[in-house]
């Protein structure tokens, strides 16, 4: 395989930008270990895609910078004692984005190893199975039934057959 008429194919650049096909995909990732060229090649894009990118960056506002630090001088300063676990953080999740910081989500650290469930849950998951119960109950008594029936036909076709054996006689 003549590996710099493939890198002059645009494999690379295809690659790289997520437009290459999966079978082309995986050839690129199969040939990648076996050719040293074409690993220097995805590096050297890689790093112009990067470089591009940061010459065409468009700074953020200048207010956001102010806003982050505002959101970061907020939080409470922690120093981490070697002998104790570090703390966990009293809240989870992101701020409304406009600086207040008040929309988080308190999460209370619990030892159970059992999951609670919320007691309507319960009454629903009890109905639930007092149906499936009842449902069995009368698939049973209908397969009795049908059985039953079915004894009768056939008990029934030998008496006709019996009687018309006799008429025939």
């Amino acid at each position: 395989m003549n590996i710099q008429q493939y890198i002059q194919s645009g494999i690379i650049e295809e690659y790289v930008n997520g437009m290459s096909s999966p079978a082309d995909k995986q050839e690129f990732e199969n040939l990648l270990p076996l050719y040293p060229e074409l690993r220097l090649a995805l590096y050297h894009y890689e790093i112009q895609v990067e470089s591009d990118a940061m010459a065409n960056s468009i700074p953020p506002p200048p207010a956001l910078k102010k806003i982050t630090e505002e959101r970061i001088n907020r939080l409470p300063v922690q120093r981490p004692l070697f002998d104790e676990p570090p703390p966990k953080p009293p809240f989870i999740g992101t701020g409304s984005g406009n600086g207040s910081g008040d929309n988080y989500i308190p999460v209370q650290e619990v030892q159970d190893s059992h999951i609670k469930v919320h007691k309507y849950w319960r009454l629903v998951v009890f109905i639930v199975f007092l149906f499936a119960k009842l449902c069995l109950a009368f698939m049973c008594y209908f397969a009795i039934q049908y059985y039953h029936a079915q004894s009768e036909i056939k008990d029934l076709r030998q008496q006709i057959q019996h009687i018309s054996a006799k008429q025939n006689k």
